[in-house]
């Protein structure tokens, strides 16, 4: 490809640095940048780059285009997200994997990073593992959909009313994406105006919210015994819409930290319990 053929790229900036100035060059610059930053490295081979397939380093340039053309903020790897245009699973997981691992990479030697480790078969390091759900680990669990009480409360919230001649059962009836419910309010447990198409848009509206049964009584149950009271149907008013019962989220009353003299359940904050050790020492900090 004919150098006067690419696009121009903006000047690399490093992860912080809040300002760059327009950089008109051709965008076969970038090619050579990330080749000298392969050269660069201890061991490199000069002309490395060349072994790597002639279409993946085309799509890293597509990727260099939009994500180094873009406004200030995009700009520097940990302050945007440009790894998940890139083209496949395995440049986006090394890709966040350098996220994690370092400050100092422009975008450019990041991608000349993510090249040189794919090309030498690399192994990727393991992503850290994701914090408990607090929630769902002290035994807040919502009835499924296709659960006993899931079906009963669906059933309740439909718009019109089952026909056995027209649904194999009640459940394809209830699951059927054209399915329009009744939903209330999550804060006034009014009625909302419009209603709501397919069970996968409505949740489970509770009486009282998870942080609050925790804090008044749940603190000093198990997580097995919270997730009884949960299970029950007299637990919920009816049907919510689901993007606003999410935001309605937001207002919930934080957790309690549990503790010995609140007559907390020791799993909670005991260290010598297994529990404690295993999850919760994890979810209460």
């Amino acid at each position: 490809m004919k150098a006067s053929a690419l696009r121009t790229v903006a000047p690399e900036t490093r992860a912080g640095h809040a300002h760059t100035l327009p950089d008109r060059r051709p965008a076969a610059t970038a090619q050579r940048q990330l080749q000298a930053a392969l050269n660069a490295r201890p061991g490199a081979q000069p002309g490395s780059f060349a072994g790597i397939a002639t279409d993946t380093s085309a799509v890293v340039q597509r990727v260099i285009h939009r994500g180094e053309t873009t406004s200030s903020k995009e700009l520097g790897l940990k302050q945007s997200d440009w790894y998940k245009q890139l083209p496949d699973d395995e440049h986006r997981t090394w890709a966040e994997a350098l996220h994690r691992e370092a400050t100092g990479y422009t975008k450019t030697t990041a991608l000349a990073e993510i090249q040189h480790r794919i090309a030498t078969s690399a192994v990727l390091p393991d992503a850290p593992t994701p914090a408990p759900n607090r929630r769902a680990a002290l035994g807040y669990i919502n009835p499924s959909h296709t659960s006993h009480i899931g079906l009963e409360l669906l059933a309740e919230g439909a718009h019109t009313p089952y026909d056995e001649n027209r649904w194999a059962s009640e459940a394809d009836w209830l699951h059927s994406p054209t399915r329009n419910f009744i939903t209330h309010s999550p804060n006034s447990r009014t009625q909302d105006p419009d209603l709501t198409q397919g069970h996968g848009n409505v949740v489970f509206g509770h009486d009282e919210g998870a942080s609050e049964h925790f804090n008044r009584k749940g603190h000093t149950q198990s997580p097995a015994e919270n997730k009884q009271w949960n299970q029950q149907k007299k637990r919920y008013h009816g049907l919510e819409q689901r993007d606003k019962s999410n935001k309605s989220g937001g207002k919930a009353p934080r957790y309690v930290t549990p503790s010995q003299s609140q007559h907390s359940y020791p799993g909670y904050h005991d260290t010598r319990t297994p529990e404690f050790q295993d999850l919760f020492s994890k979810i209460f900090k």
